[in-house]
């Protein structure tokens, strides 16, 4: 009886070791790619008839459900001490069973499906694949109607199963000529850093209310280009920042790098350009552009003049994008300095400058916009929220150029920490700014004004916005949209 369970166990060893090592390739044709299973993301794949309702467990976090063709995927995140795993993965819990996501060197993220393409070398073999359906639990789900040699199996959901372990088996069984797995690519539509599922502004699954940054970043990420942000202070050191860092100025004291810190600030340049992909915390709207950042005293303290010096040091330091979510009445020395940005930066494209609106509080309850939103110059951005209407809080006018996303925004705060407590125009900024940069990467040799204009052009029409109505002093243009923008954007120095 010892020497029997010594051998199971011996098997199960085996089989868990086979297992291991058919996860980490898949095949597409005779040929295998490498294929990294993704930490933490899950994939429960059910029958469609399932009669309970998937329930995760406190602490895991949904990504997305799929209502696939007789099967529903439930892709999540795995909190700590999460028992979801488990409990689905029992032998009595049915026609369901539990995988993980993967990175495909190419691909991307992916997720698959359960189902399976087959090609037959033989028409006649046809009739074969019943008898492999049987052996390997799986159903005939469809043929193309013009190529009869195609054949698309659905593998049937029990615990312990995995799609990339069946696929692989039925390739090298030899029977079938190609059966490459369906995958779902992009599932995750951000980025695999661990907060970005709460990224509404660059994903928000429950609506179309967001800045369609993921299909965005197939055509740009912001390389090559810098984006200035004139802010209260940074944490240099934030594990999201520090690759994305060009340089740093403390324009109270005239001195680099910047030591003060500030959280308004991090946010702000975390939402603009926060690495990506790299397992940590966010996803910046342009996560490959580099940062230039200007500290400045606000409130009571803030100087104008000084205020003018970040710009101009922006500007000089090669800024291609400029974004500053501080607010006041007016002052000329600032114009000053934003009218040269725009005459002299970029060697004479002029900068894209990006500026709150301002938000009304509980004392000054003026709605118009403050400056430098309010130059003509400058791009002005109203803070919506996750069901696309403007905020209570943020100012309107005349100058009111586009809206983005401010409300409960996910982003990082000094000492390596990321919260969605903050919310307002100053968040809203950061959002255009990013989107100008991927706009850059793709015609750096658009002046300022086709800039702002591709943005205005490209914004989606909230409601009460029409194509009668196209502008009104609350929304502007519309939503900023990053998909729009750089789709739209010429590829040549022509407008």
């Amino acid at each position: 009886m010892k020497t029997i369970k010594i051998i199971l166990s011996l098997g199960m060893v085996i089989l868990s070791v086979t297992s291991a090592i058919a996860q980490t390739f898949h095949y597409a044709g005779d040929k295998k790619f490498p294929i990294e299973i993704i930490p933490n993301i899950k994939v429960i794949l059910c029958e469609d008839t399932i009669k309970t309702p998937i329930q995760l467990e406190k602490g895991d976090s949904l990504i997305k459900q799929l209502n696939l063709d007789n099967s529903i995927a439930v892709i999540y995140r795995e909190g700590e001490n999460s028992r979801t795993c488990e409990k689905y993965s029992h032998k009595n819990a049915g026609n369901i069973c539990v995988y993980p996501a993967y990175m495909d060197p190419v691909a991307g993220m992916c997720v698959p499906t359960g189902y399976i393409e087959t090609v037959v070398k033989n028409l006649s073999d046809t009739i074969m694949l019943n008898d492999i359906c049987r052996e390997y639990d799986c159903v005939i789900k469809s043929r193309p109607q013009f190529d009869p040699a195609c054949t698309t199996l659905r593998m049937i959901p029990r615990p312990g199963r995995n799609p990339i372990i069946l696929s692989n088996t039925l390739q090298e069984d030899g029977r079938i000529d190609t059966c490459p797995m369906f995958w779902l690519p992009n599932i995750l539509q951000i980025s695999y850093d661990p907060e970005t599922t709460k990224q509404w502004s660059l994903y928000n699954p429950n609506s179309s209310i967001d800045i369609s940054v993921s299909s965005a970043w197939n055509y740009a990420t912001g390389r090559n280009i810098k984006i200035g942000v004139i802010d209260s202070g940074f944490d240099i050191e934030q594990e999201d920042l520090k690759q994305r860092i060009y340089d740093s100025y403390d324009a109270d004291n005239k001195k680099s790098p910047c030591t003060k810190i500030g959280e308004h600030g991090t946010r702000c340049a975390g939402i603009a350009a926060a690495t990506r992909n790299n397992d940590k915390g966010i996803a910046g709207v342009a996560p490959d552009a580099t940062l230039l950042l200007a500290s400045i005293s606000t409130g009571d303290n803030m100087n104008t003049k000084i205020l003018a010096d970040a710009f101009n040091w922006c500007r000089k330091k090669g800024a291609d994008v400029i974004s500053c979510s501080i607010g006041l009445r007016y002052s000329s020395y600032v114009e000053r300095a934003i009218k040269a940005a725009v005459d002299s930066g970029r060697n004479g494209r002029g900068c894209i400058i990006v500026a709150a609106a301002g938000n009304i509080g509980s004392i000054d309850t003026t709605k118009t916009i403050l400056y430098p939103a309010a130059d003509p110059l400058v791009i002005a951005v109203g803070n919506i929220n996750k069901d696309g209407l403007i905020s209570r809080s943020s100012r309107y006018g005349k100058n009111m150029w586009v809206v983005a996303p401010g409300t409960n925004i996910m982003s990082p705060i000094p000492g390596n920490k990321y919260n969605d407590d903050a919310s307002g125009t100053s968040l809203s900024c950061p959002h255009v700014a990013g989107v100008a940069a991927l706009i850059l990467q793709r015609n750096p040799y658009l002046s300022w004004q086709q800039v702002r204009k591709l943005i205005a052009d490209t914004a989606v029409k909230l409601p009460p916005l029409s194509e009668d109505e196209p502008w009104n002093e609350y929304y502007g243009y519309g939503l900023v949209n990053a998909y729009n923008a750089v789709t739209n954007t010429p590829r040549s120095t022509k407008f």
